[in-house]
């Protein structure tokens, strides 16, 4: 049994979450969680509010996390 399964599982499944998104979300979501920017900046950038972008970030989040266990419960069969 290969250690690393579940490992690449969990990025197949963020992954596969996070190509679902809205593209607004997904976008707001990449700056800040994979490139680093703070809300500032991706407000500035995307001609956004402060606050729009922490609301979209928060939003990506639950969508992250409601996707994932959808995911995993199809998986481990938990309907």
């Amino acid at each position: 049994c290969d250690p690393h399964v579940v490992e690449r599982m969990d990025a197949q499944v963020l992954l596969k979450v996070i190509a679902q998104m809205p593209a607004g979300f997904r976008t707001v979501f990449n700056m800040y969680a994979i490139e680093g920017y703070t809300h500032q900046e991706i407000a500035q950038e995307l001609g956004l509010s402060v606050n729009t972008v922490r609301n979209q970030i928060s939003k990506a989040l639950n969508v992250l996390k409601n996707g994932a266990i959808k995911i995993y419960s199809f998986i481990l069969g938990i309907f």
